[in-house]
């Protein structure tokens, strides 16, 4: 709310200026506020939208070389856990 009442402040210094009064002053602040608001959250919007589109590439990265993976026969989507099958596949390569 200090936004509020510091854009309700401004409002009422310059409202006898321009000759407008009580409600309209209201409104004025409110609107300023519920603006400022919203670009706040969209801000918020463009951050999580980034890290949803990077969060897509990998999932698209990684279900591709489940694909291939699954294709050569490295992974058998019918035989339990994938992790642990990439770590017994890892460890044949090593050994």
């Amino acid at each position: 709310m200090v936004v509020y009442e510091l854009v309700q402040w401004l409002a009422d210094l310059i409202a006898p200026l321009l000759g407008i009064e009580g409600v309209l002053v209201t409104g004025l602040a409110s609107t300023a506020v519920a603006l400022y608001y919203l670009r706040e959250a969209a801000g918020v919007l463009v951050v999580l939208a980034r890290w949803a589109r990077i969060a897509s590439v990998i999932i698209g990265i990684l279900s591709i070389v489940l694909a291939a993976g699954a294709h050569l026969g490295i992974v058998d989507l019918a035989g339990g856990s994938l992790v642990e099958q990439a770590g017994n596949w890892i460890a044949e390569g090593i050994h």
